[in-house]
């Protein structure tokens, strides 16, 4: 239906999350900090930009399926070529 639900599993999401963080913090020590000095300077903590990782990774999953259900029930399909050429 128009509305249907769509339900990510809470493990995918987490793990998403996860891995988002883990790419912060490299990009955290690339300019030379680490994640104590990001907290300490920003007033967050590890908990609160964990649980901002998970909602974005909860809504971009969410897309992701929607998406992927989309072409699938309109029959969309991309070439070889055509994937090539978007991830170049």
């Amino acid at each position: 239906s128009a509305n249907a639900e769509v339900h990510v599993p809470a493990a995918l999401i987490e793990s998403a999350a996860k891995d988002e963080m883990d790419r912060f913090e490299q990009r955290i020590n690339q300019q030379g900090l680490n994640m104590d000095m990001y907290f300490e300077y920003t007033g967050s903590t590890r908990e609160s930009l964990m649980e901002e990782a998970m909602k974005a990774s909860a809504i971009r999953l969410r897309a992701e399926y929607v998406l992927k259900a989309i072409a699938q029930k309109e029959n969309i399909t991309a070439s070889e070529e055509e994937v090539s050429k978007l991830a170049s």
